[in-house]
């Protein structure tokens, strides 16, 4: 009898998984048959992504495939509008789109796990306050708050061979950008690097964390940053904003970043060599420094930024200054 009721769950056990190979089989077969018709519905396509994203995009042609057991959305020439349909400074060669299925049918609605995006060309304008402005999008930045809310809500990001161009007055800045998001609910990680080959500078960034990135309050995350710069005289505007000017010398740095419910704490450590800064007010005094080195904490408590550094060293010609230790408080606006 035992014998028997085994031959029975034996055959029910394959009948089982020969009704889940045919439903397999009829899954990858309709997908894929849907997949090679998506060039035909190209404007529907565009407007649902356009709903999702809250901008205006357009794509010269939209194709579909079929990879592994998901479909990707594969969009060239993707451009990004802003208010009025003006174009805005951003280019896509190519963006890839891999769609959830089972989210997309459960919520009728598209719903996204992957982007990876190529070929990436991003304009920056500096102000001459030291502000970053992405031409074509509206000083109140619905647009940009827009875009990262759906960067930041899609379970990968992946930027290949992006660029951006920081232009500055006559002077034009080119960085290519390597940047990997991976999210897993609530949990991010974020690793970037940030390479300028002109100016031999780059930038790596590491962050993880719990919580939206957009919304400080309810964010838990520790950042990562480290530089190397050659020449700050090439990001002299972005110190505008902090009423100096960079005019010569190099600069090594880390910083570390703790972000805890909207208290922010943060530790540099620095070295810079050949460092010229001129104000911005007070008849554009000048101060240069052959070394300073330093490591610098700050901490955000009650609205107000308490900071102190350690470990202060500074050379002027041959005369070489330390201090060991000072601190201060400042309020916001200040």
């Amino acid at each position: 009898m035992t014998h028997s009721f085994l031959n029975r769950l034996t055959n029910t056990l394959w009948v089982a998984i020969a009704i889940f190979v045919m439903l397999l089989a009829i899954y990858v077969s309709l997908g894929r048959f849907v997949v090679a018709r998506v060039s035909e519905f190209q404007q529907p396509i565009l407007q649902e992504l356009n709903h999702r994203l809250g901008m205006v995009i357009e794509a010269d042609q939209i194709r579909g495939r079929w990879t592994a057991m998901a479909p990707y959305l594969e969009l060239e020439g993707v451009r990004i509008l802003g208010d009025d349909h003006m174009p805005v400074a951003v280019h896509l060669e190519r963006l890839d789109i891999g769609l959830n299925l089972a989210g997309t049918v459960a919520s009728f609605k598209m719903e996204m796990h992957a982007l990876v995006a190529s070929g990436l060309q991003l304009h920056v304008d500096i102000t001459e306050d030291g502000a970053l402005v992405i031409p074509g999008i509206p000083a109140g930045g619905g647009l940009s708050k827009s875009l990262l809310r759906f960067l930041f809500a899609t379970g990968s990001l992946q930027l290949e061979q992006a660029r951006l161009i920081v232009h500055e007055g006559d002077i034009e800045h080119d960085f290519r950008i390597d940047l990997n998001l991976r999210r897993d609910e609530d949990f991010r990680r974020l690793r970037a690097s940030v390479v300028s080959p002109s100016q031999r500078s780059w930038f790596r960034v590491i962050a993880e964390g719990i919580g939206e990135p957009t919304k400080l309050d309810d964010l838990r995350a520790q950042v990562h940053i480290e530089s190397h710069v050659p020449e700050v005289s090439n990001y002299t505007g972005l110190a505008a904003a902090a009423g100096f000017r960079l005019e010569d010398g190099e600069l090594d740095g880390q910083l570390w970043l703790n972000i805890d419910a909207g208290e922010i704490k943060a530790l540099a450590d620095f070295a810079a060599g050949d460092l010229q800064i001129r104000q911005l007010v007070d008849d554009g005094k000048r101060l240069q420094l052959d070394e300073l080195s330093a490591q610098v904490q700050a901490a955000s408590v009650g609205g107000r930024w308490q900071y102190g550094a350690s470990g202060i060293n500074a050379r002027v010609g041959d005369k070489t200054f330390q201090l060991n230790a000072m601190s201060g408080v400042l309020e916001n606006g200040e």
